[in-house]
């Protein structure tokens, strides 16, 4: 079994304020279950250490939780770029 939890970028700097001499940052961002399945698989055909097959390692991606838009889903990582 593997956790793999999913990057968030918070308070990132807005550099196009701060060439201005503002201080601002930009609004948070969070990486999804898709997009985390898309760089797993990229980087499995990259390197080819076999440690994982996307057609068949199974994966529950759980999103958002404690929210009304909360998502839990399941499927294998090929399954799960749909998400």
């Amino acid at each position: 079994h593997t956790l793999c939890l999913l990057d968030i970028k918070v308070k990132e700097p807005d550099f196009e304020q701060l060439m201005k001499g503002k201080t601002a940052f930009l609004p948070p961002r969070y990486m999804s279950v898709n997009n985390c399945c898309e760089q797993l698989i990229e980087a499995e055909s990259k390197h080819g250490e076999n440690c994982y097959d996307p057609k068949t390692t199974l994966c529950v991606g759980l999103a958002r939780l404690g929210q009304d838009s909360q998502q839990i889903v399941s499927g294998t990582m090929k399954e799960l770029l749909s998400v």
